[in-house]
């Protein structure tokens, strides 16, 4: 009881000092209301004296109600108000705001997208420390985003932010390792990086821990160590844990074969846009795995994923196309699809591509051209386009 009594006469205390204008006390109120802190959470009330203090160019005070102002708590949302407040309270000495101002012409919000101001400002506030800033600074020298690719800079900013425990960075960072760039393949590295990350409540650590145990990199691999690390990420919303557990139960891989289960977990994904999952998902409406067969929603689902760029998506399109399933056989369309997943990459596409050319359907015939794509197809791993060689007595090399 004390110490409420204490506590309930300190706010008073407080609250009087405001009132008189201390712009520390005002601040120090406006933080309380805001972040509700021995008081009651107030947006309004931490506005009004965050204000009073911004206005007697308190810096935390100018940072905080920039928030403010940036998300639309406690007032209407006005970027440019939030942009003036974040700069005057970096000119009055506080760094963190560094970091805001980047993300708005980052994100372009109340001012146009600029990738290098975005980087300057990063920048400025990386090298203070701020670990957020940092990893942002990493990103952008391994995208090439705002300033020369670099990835050996990026690795040193990911890393320093990752030193601070930051678990984007750490995880991001768990990816270098593991796919040796800006520094050797390490995969104990990697797993070590991913394990902090997923400890923090990180979904993609997680999500790459499972693949870890799943492909046996710096692991044992065991298949139900996966799952049981891809099952939390893809039980928050992860639409690739929510994918691989999917594959597991269709595929057989380390559980029993489920095929509603692996339903349940491709819908899921397919709905966040995941397009590896609603291309599979089109497979199970198109074959019938555990569902009616159902050549609309197939359709539409491997459309879904083509526009999101997955070439054996728009492989599949090509099919559907060709044999006419849920729609009028199409030839022209179908070549159109196989070749796009072609230009793609797709072993099947180069397939069904070498064998139009070689019987003239849909296309005049061209055995040099058959070849070579059922060559490239067969040299991607595609067993039927090597059976097709051999029936044709050619080889792999011609």
């Amino acid at each position: 009881m004390a110490n409420e009594k204490d506590s309930k006469e300190q706010i008073a205390s407080l609250i009087e000092a405001a009132k008189s204008g201390d712009s520390n006390a005002q601040y120090n109120l406006g933080s309380m209301y805001y972040y509700g802190d021995e008081i009651e959470q107030d947006m309004a009330e931490a506005f009004k004296w965050l204000k009073l203090s911004a206005d007697q160019n308190d810096p935390l005070s100018q940072y905080l109600l920039g928030d403010m102002y940036r998300l639309g708590e406690g007032v209407e949302k006005n970027y440019d108000e939030a942009l003036k407040l974040y700069k005057a309270s970096v000119e009055a000495g506080l760094p963190y705001a560094m970091y805001n101002i980047g993300e708005m012409y980052l994100d372009g919000n109340g001012v146009e997208p600029d990738l290098e101001e975005a980087f300057k400002w990063f920048e400025s506030a990386a090298e203070e420390g701020d670990e957020m800033a940092q990893f942002n600074i990493g990103k952008m020298y391994y995208f090439g985003e705002g300033i020369e690719q670099n990835v050996a800079e990026a690795f040193k900013w990911v890393k320093l932010s990752a030193e601070q425990n930051f678990p984007p960075a750490q995880n991001k960072l768990g990816d270098m390792y593991r796919l040796g760039e800006g520094v050797e393949v390490n995969f104990d590295e990697a797993f070590k990086l991913y394990k902090a990350s997923a400890e923090k409540g990180f979904l993609p650590a997680m999500r790459n821990i499972g693949q870890m145990y799943e492909l046996g990199y710096g692991v044992e691999q065991d298949l139900e160590e996966a799952y049981k690390w891809y099952g939390p990420a893809a039980e928050i919303g992860d639409s690739i844990a929510q994918f691989n557990i999917g594959r597991m139960c269709y595929s057989r891989e380390g559980i029993e074969n489920d095929n509603a289960e692996a339903f349940k977990w491709f819908k899921l994904s397919a709905d966040q846009n995941y397009p590896p999952a609603q291309c599979l998902l089109g497979d199970i409406y198109r074959f019938g795995d555990g569902v009616e067969v159902d050549y609309d929603e197939a359709l539409k689902l491997y459309k879904a994923s083509a526009e999101n760029g997955f070439s054996h998506a728009m492989c599949n399109v090509g099919e559907m196309y060709f044999y006419g399933y849920g729609v009028e056989p199409d030839l022209e369309e179908a070549y159109k699809w196989f070749k796009a997943a072609s230009i793609g990459g797709d072993k099947v596409a180069d397939f069904n591509l070498g064998i139009m050319y070689l019987e003239g359907i849909g296309v005049p015939a061209n055995k040099e051209e058959a070849l070579r794509l059922l060559r490239l197809a067969a040299e991607n791993g595609y067993e039927d386009a090597a059976e097709k060689l051999k029936e044709l007595g050619e080889t792999l090399e011609g």
